[in-house]
């Protein structure tokens, strides 16, 4: 599973929260960077184990198989 760096908190909702000097994220909407993710079909982002982001080619194959325990959001991909 590749991890990449391609959070857009410009186009993101999010909150921040100061923990003893170090900053929590809380993202409510994601975006993420098209440059950073360079194509690939499944990917977590870097700082976040969880969530796991698909892409549209993935989902896709998803549904036209018929797989099922799958549920996908859509997030803004800013280019």
């Amino acid at each position: 599973m590749d991890v990449v760096d391609a959070l857009n908190l410009e186009n993101s909702e999010y909150s921040v929260i100061d923990l003893d000097g170090e900053k929590i994220y809380t993202v409510r909407k994601y975006a993420v960077s098209n440059s950073t993710i360079n194509n690939k079909n499944i990917f977590k982002l870097k700082g976040d184990e969880i969530p796991l982001f698909a892409s549209e080619t993935l989902k896709q194959s998803v549904e036209e198989n018929n797989i099922s325990g799958c549920a996908f959001l859509e997030i803004k991909t800013i280019l």
